[in-house]
């Protein structure tokens, strides 16, 4: 990756039984300390979102300011604006590679929600995609939730 990340894997996941929540989460009945919330706007409507189990977005930050040459001990000053330009980054690349399929998509600035065991009530999506980003950070999902996916 370009920022020096090592042992990265993404995992296609199952889907959850909790919308917004993460699947292993919520077999395990894990909470989230922050969760990025995009919404997907055009032809094709829903949201992408990044949840993270409690303590894996300082860990995440941390290692990338360190990477980048800053110092890992301010990098929780960092942490929302990190998420929401990562959830930026993310979804991009989603509606990039859907405008390539001739699909007329945008994303909606994140919405970065932060707290002791947060979670999110989405509206029924028609098919839902799960994905594990992990690392020597740790882990977070993915979620994207389509509501028109006759597109995809």
């Amino acid at each position: 990756m370009e920022i020096g990340f090592s042992n990265i894997e993404i995992e296609q996941g199952q889907k959850a039984v909790i919308k917004a929540s993460r699947h292993k989460a919520a077999q395990n009945s894990e909470k989230n300390d922050i969760l990025a919330l995009i919404g997907l706007v055009g032809t094709l409507k829903g949201q992408l979102i990044l949840a993270f189990p409690p303590t894996i977005s300082d860990s995440f930050v941390s290692q990338l300011v360190s990477n980048l040459g800053m110092d890992a001990e301010q990098s929780h000053q960092f942490n929302k604006e990190a998420i929401a330009e990562l959830s930026n980054q993310i979804g991009g690349a989603f509606v990039n590679l859907l405008s390539q399929k001739g699909v007329d998509c945008m994303i909606t600035p994140p919405v970065i929600l932060s707290g002791s065991g947060v979670q999110a009530m989405l509206p029924e999506s028609d098919k839902d995609y799960f994905f594990d980003v992990s690392g020597d950070f740790g882990y977070f999902t993915c979620i994207f939730a389509i509501k028109s996916s006759k597109l995809i």
